[in-house]
């Protein structure tokens, strides 16, 4: 029965990072990556924070509860980073769910995803939970 754990969790290990909403906290790196970004990560009562802050000041926080899962991000910047990158999964149900072409606000309250996103030119800040 050990063996079989390790080897699940090995096999876990192997899988691709892709960074989403939903994902691993493994998937942080491919964000930070994707944001060319520095990170300082700190801890929280019951989960931790990555702060990512890219070369051109785009701030990104993805949330990570004590079992590794990313449960939320929020972003802010004078550009909106990549979404689709962000969101994973979830980004179809956020785009299937816009009302029209919103472009300086979107609220989303779905099943599955809440969104408060916010902007216009050069200041972006939003959140996906």
């Amino acid at each position: 029965m050990k063996i079989l754990l390790i080897f699940s969790f090995a096999m876990l290990g192997a899988l691709p990072a892709l960074a989403a909403l939903g994902d691993t906290v493994e998937s942080v790196a491919t964000d930070q990556k994707m944001l060319r970004a520095s990170i300082k990560v700190s801890q929280a009562n019951g989960y931790t924070v990555h702060e990512m802050t890219a070369d051109n000041g785009v701030v990104v926080n993805e949330y990570v509860s004590t079992a590794g899962k990313v449960f939320g991000v929020s972003w802010k910047g004078s550009t909106m980073p990549d979404l689709s990158q962000l969101f994973g999964l979830y980004f179809q149900e956020f785009r299937a769910s816009l009302p029209g072409k919103a472009r300086r606000h979107a609220a989303v309250r779905s099943g599955n995803l809440v969104v408060d996103s916010r902007g216009h030119q050069r200041d972006f800040s939003g959140r996906a939970y």
